[in-house]
């Protein structure tokens, strides 16, 4: 038997031999038939379902000098066998994950300038495509998107969610899928008629089982039990083989664990480890089979096992598989604690506590009672009237003139007179009697003339010292003397206001007006 691995002899090496991406196959060889190729192609998908061969592949059929870059290659002529041994010099595979700075792109982007040496067209196969750095992403663009005539680009990745937007904008996008059981089980069947190897159906599908749609892995899977057991596989062979757990271990730890038996179902767990089951594939096959029960619930899925407690609903096995998929067992120094944990809980019904019903007035999201943000302590939980009210900010001063505070300024100098009887109308003779004097209490209760006085407000500087008219602030002053206003003194200075208070201001009293107007303008 050849040294070389069972998947590199098993390659596909036409579109027909590629299993599970129809797809995939009858798009590309459409584009062959119609000379449609386009320049830039995206392969993407789970490891193992055959994006680098059907890059190969393709790379082989536009260079095909028996079809002409019409169809599936020959494998035959000499372009096909040098594109198939790796020594063809026009079919370049680039490993992004090694040259994935912007110097090896720069590098590459010059060579794919040249004309192809000896084929008809220069195909580059950059696998891992998504470990470029974000510089030489950039630095590729360009040539991505319009390259030379005779340059095909291929890209291969496991996680295009990486890749930028500008790059799988420029390219044709391929998903490869999973290879499905039925495909790789035929497969293997195949490999094993050519190769002299006796395996049983069953034996297969727990193969093809144990890869989770990788045909790649169930074909090295295949090699490791060759080598392992020999040319005849068994069922039980594949289950020593793989450390799988025997078929009646599983189901028996899934009925007790459904049945709320703590001390059965560790009992049995400790059974399986003491026979040296790995822990983390019974976990793994305990969460399949309950699983496919769940689905068995609603009608989804063939299974030959019956339904051990049929009186349970959906809602127990979505509670159980929900804490044994929790149940972390990686970096653990005691393995198995996690998984008992979980069925401890699973057995006292403390698993996943029933969600409280949110009352109608309770805060939910952002503000919901202990709530807190990155950086932030929770907000304390209580009612609105509980919380503190929001700070209220003052008022605003009001903008006023400043006529109107010089005005004040001078009021507040002067002398404060008693109370006297309210002034006749202005139109009356300045020689007229003085009308007779209010009591006190009514004029502090208040007289129309004081009422009519507007209420002081703060002001700005006026040109100088000359105050802008106040008549209502003069009328009063001079009522409270007794005296009509002669309307004269409301364009005179400070100094001369009191003209019609039946004296002169004294010269102190108009450096009193004088020293107040400029500190409080100042």
């Amino acid at each position: 038997m050849s040294s070389q691995s069972t998947y590199r002899r098993w390659r596909s090496r036409t579109f027909g031999e590629l299993v599970g991406q129809d797809h995939v196959t009858r798009t590309l060889l459409n584009a062959l038939r119609t000379g449609r190729v386009h320049h830039a192609y995206l392969f993407c998908g789970p490891r193992g379902t055959g994006k680098t061969s059907t890059a190969r592949i393709l790379a082989k059929a536009v260079n095909c000098l028996t079809t002409g870059g019409t169809g599936d290659p020959c494998n035959e002529c000499r372009l096909c066998v040098a594109i198939a041994e790796g020594r063809a010099l026009d079919v370049i595979e680039v490993d992004a994950a090694s040259n994935r700075g912007i110097d090896e792109i720069r590098d590459l982007r010059d060579r794919a300038g040249y004309a192809p040496s000896e084929a008809r067209r220069k195909v580059y196969i950059i696998d891992e495509a998504h470990m470029l750095t974000t510089a030489a992403a950039n630095a590729f663009l360009k040539t991505l998107e319009e390259p030379p005539p005779s340059t095909i680009f291929i890209l291969a990745t496991t996680e295009p969610h990486l890749l930028p937007a500008t790059i799988t904008s420029r390219c044709q996008r391929f998903d490869f899928r999973r290879v499905p059981a039925t495909a790789a089980t035929e497969r293997l069947q195949l490999i094993c008629s050519e190769d002299g190897i006796e395996a049983d159906g069953e034996a297969l599908s727990l193969i093809v089982q144990a890869a989770e749609g990788s045909l790649r892995d169930a074909q090295n899977l295949l090699d490791q039990l060759v080598a392992f057991n020999g040319d005849r596989l068994t069922a039980n062979k594949v289950r020593e083989g793989l450390g799988l757990v025997a078929d009646e271990r599983v189901p028996a730890l899934a009925e007790l664990i459904l049945r709320r038996d703590a001390a059965g179902a560790l009992r049995t767990l400790h059974g399986a480890t003491q026979a040296g089951v790995d822990v983390r594939q019974l976990r793994k096959e305990l969460i399949e089979h309950l699983r496919r029960q769940m689905l068995a619930k609603f009608g989804v899925g063939a299974t030959d096992e019956a339904d051990p407690l049929p009186e349970l609903g959906p809602d127990e096995y979505v509670r159980v598989l929900k804490r044994l998929n929790q149940a972390d067992l990686r970096g653990e120094q005691v393995v198995a604690l996690p998984l008992e944990i979980a069925i401890v809980e699973l057995a006292l019904g403390t698993a996943e506590p029933a969600p409280a019903a949110l009352a109608p007035d309770r805060p939910v999201g952002r503000n919901a009672p202990g709530a807190a943000s990155h950086g932030r302590a929770a907000r304390p939980a209580g009612t609105a009237a509980e919380r503190p009210a929001p700070p209220v900010e003052p008022p605003s001063r009001p903008v006023v003139d400043f006529a109107e505070r010089a005005s004040r300024l001078v009021r507040e100098a002067l002398p404060t007179p008693p109370a006297t009887p309210p002034a006749e109308p202005p139109n009356a003779s300045v020689d007229a009697p003085a009308a007779p004097a209010l009591p006190a209490e009514e004029a502090a209760a208040g007289s129309p003339l004081a009422a009519a006085a507007p209420e002081p407000e703060p002001a700005g500087p006026s040109d100088g010292d000359t105050l802008a008219p106040d008549l209502g602030a003069v009328t009063t002053a001079c009522a409270t003397n007794g005296r009509t206003c002669c309307g004269r003194c409301a364009s005179r200075t400070a100094a001369s206001r009191g003209c019609c208070m039946g004296a002169s201001p004294s010269a102190s009293t108009a450096g009193t007006s004088r020293s107040a107007f400029s500190t409080n303008t100042t």
